[in-house]
């Protein structure tokens, strides 16, 4: 009977020292993509930080990523970045919706995103 107790206590230490299955993958733009980056009106805006990106229509706030995953209600799926050509990140939201964000280098100082130029500001 001992035994079987210490075996179950074993097995109860390796179940509970698992992997961390809640672990959060930060959003983590490479550095040709960082900074400001605004379309030929300045009416919309992407600005990508260390560990976050956000976007701007107009004079309504910032929509930004980071805090939404801190509080868990997205998540990073996907994340590629491919020689200074594309930068793309993939995010599900808590009901398995995934969004992917593709941002395109394509000369210069400016990127594409769902067709529309952003200029590097």
């Amino acid at each position: 009977m001992k035994k079987i107790l210490f075996l179950f206590m074993i097995a109860t230490f390796f179940v509970a020292c698992g992997k961390d299955t809640d672990s959060t993958v930060a959003i983590a733009p490479p550095d040709w993509i960082q900074g400001e980056w605004y379309t030929f009106d300045g009416k919309k805006r992407i600005m990508f930080k260390t560990n976050d990106f956000c976007f701007k229509e107009n004079e309504k706030a910032d929509d930004c990523y980071k805090g939404k995953i801190d509080s868990k209600a997205i998540r990073v799926t996907k994340q590629t970045s491919e020689n200074k050509k594309h930068y793309t990140i993939t995010l599900t939201d808590a009901q398995g919706k995934n969004t992917e964000y593709v941002f395109t280098w394509e000369s210069g100082s400016r990127i594409s995103y769902k067709g529309t130029t952003y200029m590097k500001g």
